[in-house]
């Protein structure tokens, strides 16, 4: 029976019914893929023969397997068009595809921003459509949106059509219905970058795509365990698919089900999973905008998310992402940054939209119509990335190196080197109001204050100077890290709006957390002996001191100190049976010293907003074990790490782990230092460390009682300050320099030797005796501080050089 595929009224259908079907993704006038073996597939009677036959002579046979299901892989194809494919089978029916291509296929995937129609966008900014042409090399498939619980085997078309040739009649459908405006300005660019070095070959374009979803939903069950995210126990393993083993029994039903499509795997399951069997070159993925409060968990996301995929289709395709364009009153950038982190993945590039705002985009600010821009920025990634074509620029100016020198006392000068610099400028954003006129950089330093650099672009040299004046040591340099960025770098020429250049995407550089070594700690009611500058054998004891060491730890002809005074108020200490590194339950929990009343009886446990969180709520993180990004509690304050819930956003945060004989630091973390998922260890080998995890050896803890015993600790306050003199051999302070001092109460000005009531006091030149380090005798039951007695003294050296 003759079965063969016709175009009526602007549907495919077939003119008689038969047993022999294909798949809802072929059809004429489709792309298959160039250079390897293209698959065809479908269903017909269960037993039967089918065979396809290829113009050109290639035919290929398979027989229906016991649930119909058959797919034929055809001999590897140069690009070419105009090719007729003929699939028959023994029972008589017979489907014709016309006017088939071989060349290059890409999916594009993702949320709102890559489902926006060309009708909506058109040429943007220009006000017409004249950038859209008829091209017979281009060719589009719109997958329709389907949520499933389970996975399945086919899909249908969106469009009034299946597969189409790009021009006015096909890509100007409805908003949000079809073309995509970035899959599409990506096929157009690229056909058009291609077929200027005389490179000819068809694009596919396949757009599975909607709006207001989470990378959840796009990811298998396989992807989610990748990063702890799984929705049920068990489900990678029950649903787990590749592109051997696709259910085509269930590729039949494609009907929409009532299934949320923020369901985790659902979009994964109705609109990836049936593509399985497509050969691609590439994938597009511009998402985020739904998931941007997890930064941390998406660094990992998404990349499991591609890597997945890739292993599902058999294929290692070029991936590249698109970094989320500006929202005003949405911190965007820290997603941004984790977007980034797909990068790592060899054939991986990201293109930025950071400075593509558009705040009177009639489909809502969050929806920039300027996908024309990116779909030059993802063409010209992929001609280098992909094609190797070298002479045209792929990305914007990328940071190679810091140089940091210091001129005079004060003056402190950042050379930034990029590659990819070439006419390096600066420009406004799209839509900016202070554009350049706002500087782009800004320099964080150790005590909280945030400077605006002068800078000054040497466009010969691709390098910007950055000069600023401070005492203090800067911890964070960053470039157009805002939530709208209103200046950007340029290479090229010109600006967003010229479609010549590329800008560089926000960047933060952070020097290295510093190491600070432990040189005296003592707990009261312990006290020292006049002369006892060395004590004990173990620095995380409760007592222990290395004054006798002082002078090997001199730098640069200075000391640098960190004293603090760990108070009971800071520290929280409890047992639980669960180990919170593999488990998200906590189980067992014993509170020991828990003065917080809103710790709520928790302890920690995996999160999806740090490595561990003690909190009940999902969408809180406080008692915060490996904070991904800053966190502030209201906007006037500066940002750091979330503590205890009524306090403020906290400096340091620390967590021991009691072995049996003293508690042993297993994870410290600083404000300017962050954490990516699953970062169980970070500078082992430094354990004093600002930043330090070694939260891999927990389970080495576990007393004899079936329990971890934790001790988490949130350093309130401290003096830290430079002084030349060694204050265990001198009586004075010299050239005492402050960094970040928190206490001048009762004469305060560094550190000077006592050895009458104790071993150091920072009373300077006066006769009382606060600030003890290594005290002879009580004061008031406890040790003498900034302003009164404490139970615990610890003073610290700086162990690393300085910048």
């Amino acid at each position: 029976m003759w079965c063969r595929a016709v175009l009526l009224l602007g549907v495919m259908v077939s003119a008689v019914a038969c047993n022999l079907s294909l798949s809802g993704l072929l059809s004429s006038s489709m792309v298959l893929q160039r250079g390897t073996e293209a698959n065809i597939w479908g269903w017909a009677d269960p037993g039967a023969t089918v065979e396809v036959s290829v113009s050109g002579g290639d035919n290929a046979t398979a027989v229906a397997d016991a649930r119909g299901a058959w797919l034929v892989s055809l001999l590897p194809r140069s690009a070419q068009m105009g090719v007729t494919i003929v699939v028959s089978s023994d029972s008589g029916d017979t489907i014709q595809l016309d006017d088939v291509a071989f060349g290059d296929v890409y999916l594009c995937s993702g949320q709102s921003n890559m489902e926006m129609s060309v009708s909506q966008t058109g040429c943007y900014p220009a006000s017409d459509m004249s950038c859209i042409e008829r091209d017979e090399g281009l060719r589009v498939f719109t997958v329709t949106k389907n949520a499933q619980l389970q996975p399945v085997g086919d899909v249908t078309s969106q469009a009034p059509y299946e597969w189409a040739i790009a021009g006015p009649d096909t890509v100007e459908g409805d908003a949000w219905t079809y073309f995509s405006a970035t899959c599409y300005f990506y096929g157009s660019h690229l056909r058009r970058s291609l077929l200027a070095r005389d490179i000819d070959v068809p694009i596919g374009l396949v757009a599975s795509c909607w709006g207001g979803t989470v990378i959840e939903a796009w990811s298998s069950p396989d992807a989610l365990a990748t990063c702890g995210t799984s929705s049920a126990a068990g489900a990678a393993a029950t649903m787990r698919a590749s592109a051997q083993d696709v259910d085509l029994t269930l590729a039949r039903r494609t009907e929409r089900s009532d299934t949320d499509p923020s369901t985790p795997s659902s979009l994964y399951n109705g609109m990836i999973h049936p593509l399985l069997h497509l050969k691609l070159s590439g994938a597009l993925w511009y998402q985020g905008e739904s998931n941007y409060l997890y930064p941390g968990l998406y660094q990992c996301q998404i990349q499991a998310l591609f890597q997945d995929w890739r292993e599902k289709f058999g294929q290692d395709f070029f991936v590249e992402v698109v970094q989320l364009a500006p929202l005003e009153g949405y911190d965007y950038q820290w997603l941004r940054q984790a977007q980034a982190a797909v990068q790592r993945l060899d054939g991986a590039v990201m293109v930025t939209a950071a400075d593509l705002g558009d705040p009177t985009s009639p489909d809502g600010a969050i929806h920039p119509r300027s996908k024309d821009e990116i779909g030059r920025r993802l063409a010209h990634a992929a001609v280098r990335g992909l094609y190797g074509l070298l002479d045209v620029e792929h990305t914007g100016p990328t940071l190679e190196s810091v140089g940091v020198s210091q001129v005079g006392k004060s003056t402190v000068v950042l050379n930034m080197t990029f590659s990819h610099a070439s006419q390096l400028h600066v420009h406004g954003t799209s839509s900016c109001t202070t554009c350049c006129y706002e500087n782009p950089f800004e320099v964080h330093l150790r005590n909280g204050i945030i400077l605006k650099p002068v800078y000054i672009v040497h466009a010969d040299e691709g390098v910007v100077e950055l000069t600023f004046s401070t005492d203090v040591e800067f911890t964070v340099l960053t470039y157009a890290f805002d939530v709208y960025p209103e200046c950007m770098l340029y290479n090229g020429a010109g600006g967003p709006d010229d479609h010549a250049g590329i800008p560089a995407s926000p960047f933060t550089f952070s020097l290295p957390p510093p190491r600070w070594t432990t040189v005296c700690r003592q707990t009261y009611p312990f006290l020292y002996a006049a002369g006892e500058g060395r004590y004990g054998t173990d620095p995380d004891a409760l007592n222990y001191c290395r004054l006798d060491e002082l002078e090997a730890m001199r730098r640069d002809r200075q000391y640098e100190f960190l004293l603090r005074w760990p108070e009971e108020s800071d520290v929280v200490m409890w047992a639980q049976t669960s180990n919170p590194t593999v488990s998200s339950q906590v189980e067992g929990y014993e509170p020991i010293s828990v003065p917080y009343a809103d710790f709520r009886g928790l302890a920690l446990s995996m999160s999806k907003m740090c490595l561990l969180d003690g909190t009940a709520d999902p969408n809180n993180f406080f008692y915060a074990v490996g904070t991904y990004r800053p966190w502030k509690l209201v906007p006037q304050e500066q940002a750091g790490l979330p503590g205890p819930s009524e306090r403020m956003a906290q400096r340091q945060v620390e967590l021991a782990v009691f072995n049996g004989v003293v508690w042993r630091t297993v994870y410290r973390q600083d404000q300017f230092h962050y954490f990516a998922p699953n970062e169980w260890v970070k500078n082992a080998d430094t354990p004093d460390a600002t930043t330090f995890a070694v939260l891999q050896d927990l389970e080495q803890y576990r007393q004899g009682d079936g329990k971890l015993y934790f001790r988490m600790y949130w350093p309130s306050s401290w003096n830290w300050w430079r002084q030349t003199s060694n204050p265990a051999v001198s009586t004075t302070v010299l050239q005492y320099f402050p960094v970040q001092v928190d206490h001048t109460d009762n004469y305060w000005g560094g550190l000077q030797g006592n050895n009458t009531l104790t071993l150091l006091e920072g009373s300077v030149s006066d006769d009382l005796w606060f600030y003890s380090v290594g005290s002879f005798t009580p004061y008031m039951d406890g040790i003498p501080a900034w302003n009164g007695p404490v139970p615990q003294v610890e003073l610290y050296a700086r162990g690393d050089p300085l910048q």
